[in-house]
């Protein structure tokens, strides 16, 4: 017999049963019988073991809870339910109202949950950042006149033919990479291809919904709700496909799961073929944006499993672990409540083998994830809506850290189970919480600033062409060392040599003539001689331009010069650059740094540490030597820009030839203190600011700030 339990009285002659609208379905998972009940009024669902299957099936509104306890307890033995456990069942089914006949719950308990379940539910329909769902009908009859197409789809043929048409698009959009990405980003942004999106986008959701129905009709689930979700104020349809969650076979709820995306990534690999057989239009551009979304958007957002949607039901049945997210946030609370306010009767939520993992983990990196997501999103909203933004901003801590933090607090003062533990609970919550506030506002972490830079050299130092003309002769290699003077490479010209025989020719005629005219035709001489003159000049400014073919070393220094051994043969234009002679010592690196960082690197510099791009392994030690007072929108190299590699945006109003910065930046010139050997002029470079050391808590309040501040432009 069961331990007594002082509130089993309360219940132990009572005779409840389930109301008709339960219904259990029987499921394996991770190797153990689970039988979970289905609240068709509400649409939730609740797991319970074998022996609480027993014990419930025995409540048929004629036995008392003792009675049925009792029959329990001889049949299962020790595995039997505690009373314990029966009151506690009893209270989830009451709590789900799927219990009738006479039964008295705790009144304190069951006005708490009856009250409180609508109100939480409500609140996290309407106030919850990421989205907002407004049902609008029933689609039980459209989805059960199309289970024949289900059927099909979802069956053997159906994937065969999925298949064939994926790999065929696919290797369209490899043959057509170049096309689908010419230019992507202006593409995309554009104002009439944004209105494309804002058509296109909700409709192939809601074929993507209707994937899930039909997946659902398939195997024998019903759906009685859909309507439109508003995500971040875009309109997107949904379905309620929790019928699944009653399927025995998990891979069938795997594949409802997956249904939006089936169907979607099916319609993109369309589009794609579609695309290209149609010439340019308006036709075009919707099939490019169909594929688009069908195919990006879906994996990158849809297949996510750190976000409530396609991705997380897929991983949680993949690894047979049901409620993933909401039984990872128990597993926390279960582990705070035994072993750091040391309250024995905690209630564990791991019920298999290898639960405890993914129970410990999910729930930490969903969390951190969720944070990012948000902050964007809030930031976005901040960006176009200020006002919106910043409410957003509000609520969204409020929701994330503010609740639960009340939570806590509430649990902590309120609950009997703590102060029934007395002093080991408060310590426990005293001692982590003084952990925590050393950890972030006492502990000293590295204050470091990172920004990029390039390798960058006095225009004196530039090797360039005088003279257009083919390269003959290559007098040194890279790395050499030059002297003043030292002819570096040997340029041909035959249109120069040409034009000079020709007129040496021209000019050897002219003074035959001048000789015979100056005895017979002084006028005509006259003007041979200014012939004559003029040819003269023009062999000069010749002469001139063909020594000028010779590529000499102005200063002393190093040769950089890449690709030597193609350079025989090759054209250069006047005033092509082709390498560098330069002094490794005036070799300079210049980085920009946000006006948001420019504080730090002002104040105080402990140390500069650069990484080269082809040598990531090795720190280059620098030091500052010198800095442009004033911020401007300037860009020293291409290669710092976002279109080359860079992480520096471009404003879209510049002109090509001279690109700007979308914000302006201020400019450092760092020297290296140990030069490498044969520095590249023109490569990225990663820099590193060394300021010290702050706690991090004030770090992160700091980023908040500069991140907040960018956002509203202040």
């Amino acid at each position: 017999m069961s331990q007594q339990n002082p509130y089993w009285y309360k219940i132990s002659n009572t005779t409840p049963r389930l109301r008709n609208h339960a219904k259990l379905h029987r499921q394996e998972q991770r190797g153990m019988l689970w039988y979970v009940m289905q609240d068709q009024a509400s649409g939730r669902y609740y797991r319970f073991t074998p022996q609480a299957y027993y014990f419930i099936g025995l409540l048929d509104g004629v036995r008392t809870v003792e009675n049925a306890l009792q029959h329990t307890e001889q049949v299962l033995g020790e595995d039997a339910p505690s009373q314990a456990d029966v009151i506690r069942l009893l209270y989830q089914l009451h709590a789900a109202d799927a219990l009738d006949g006479k039964f008295i719950p705790d009144p304190l308990e069951a006005d708490t949950r009856g009250r409180t379940s609508v109100k939480r539910k409500r609140m996290q329909q309407y106030l919850s950042p990421l989205a907002v769902r407004v049902p609008l009908l029933d689609p039980e009859q459209i989805l059960v006149r199309m289970r024949p197409f289900a059927r099909l789809i979802f069956s053997l043929p159906g994937v065969v033919i999925w298949l064939l048409v994926l790999i065929y698009g696919t290797s369209v959009a490899v043959v057509n990479f170049d096309a689908l990405t010419d230019n992507f980003a202006d593409r995309v942004l554009a104002a009439e291809n944004l209105l494309i999106i804002l058509i296109a986008f909700p409709l192939l959701k809601l074929c993507h919904e209707f994937g899930h129905g039909l997946a659902v009709t398939r195997w024998g689930g019903e759906v009685h709700e859909m309507g439109v979700m508003f995500l971040v104020f875009m309109p997107i349809p949904y379905v309620d496909a929790s019928s699944s969650t009653a399927f025995r076979n998990r891979w069938q709820r795997a594949w409802v799961s997956s249904a939006g995306m089936y169907v979607e990534i099916f319609l993109a690999a369309l589009a794609v073929i579609f695309w290209a057989m149609i010439e340019p239009g308006i036709v075009r551009s919707i099939l490019f944006n169909v594929a688009l979304i069908g195919s990006v958007t879906t994996i990158v957002f849809n297949l996510n499993p750190l976000l409530r949607f396609d991705g997380y039901y897929i991983f949680s049945d993949l690894i047979d672990i049901p409620n993933l997210g909401s039984r990872g946030n128990k597993y926390f609370q279960y582990l705070c409540q035994r072993y750091l306010l040391g309250l024995p009767d905690a209630v564990s939520p791991v019920t298999a083998k290898g639960e405890s993992g993914w129970l410990f983990v999910y729930p930490i990196a969903s969390f951190i994830y969720r944070i990012f997501v948000v902050s964007l999103i809030a930031m976005f909203v901040i960006s176009k809506f200020f006002i919106i933004g910043v409410l957003l901003v509000m609520l969204s801590i409020g929701l994330l850290i503010g609740l639960p933090l009340f939570k806590l607090m509430k649990f902590l003062l309120f609950s009997d189970r703590v102060h029934s533990s007395g002093w080991r609970a408060y310590t426990g919550v005293l001692i982590i919480s003084a952990l925590l506030f050393v950890a972030l506002f006492k502990a000293p972490f590295p204050l470091t600033t990172y920004a990029e830079g390039v390798v960058w050299v006095d225009e004196a130092a530039e090797l360039t062409a005088a003279e257009s003309g083919f390269i003959q002769t290559v007098g040194f290699s890279a790395g050499s060392q030059l002297r003043p003077g030292d002819r570096i490479l040997g340029l041909e010209n035959n249109e120069l040599t040409t034009e000079m025989s020709a007129l040496e020719a021209r000019l050897h005629a002219l003074n035959a003539r001048y000789q015979a005219e100056l005895v017979n035709d002084r006028v005509a001489a006259q003007i041979t001689d200014e012939e004559i003159e003029h040819i003269r000049q023009r062999l000069d400014e010749l002469v001139l331009k063909t020594g000028k073919l010779n590529l000499l070393s102005h200063t002393e220094g190093t040769l950089l010069i890449s690709n030597v051994d193609d350079l025989p043969g090759r054209f250069l234009k006047r005033g092509e650059m082709v390498g560098f002679v330069v002094d490794p010592q005036q070799v300079r690196v210049r980085t920009l740094i946000p006006q948001s960082d420019v504080g730090h690197v002002r104040e105080r510099i402990e140390s500069i540490s650069l990484l080269l791009s082809d040598n990531m392994s090795t720190e280059l030690p620098a030091e500052l030597i010198r800095e442009v007072p004033a911020a401007d929108d300037s860009l020293p190299s291409p290669a710092l820009a976002t279109t080359g590699g860079g992480r520096i945006a471009l404003s879209p109003t510049a002109g090509g030839d001279k690109p700007k910065t979308l914000n302006k930046m201020f400019h450092f010139e760092l020297g290296f203190k140990q030069p490498p050997l044969l520095p590249r002029v023109g490569q990225r470079v990663h820099v590193k600011f060394m300021h010290g050391y702050q706690p991090i808590g004030y770090q992160l309040l700091d980023k908040l700030k500069q991140l907040f501040l960018k956002e509203i432009r202040v």
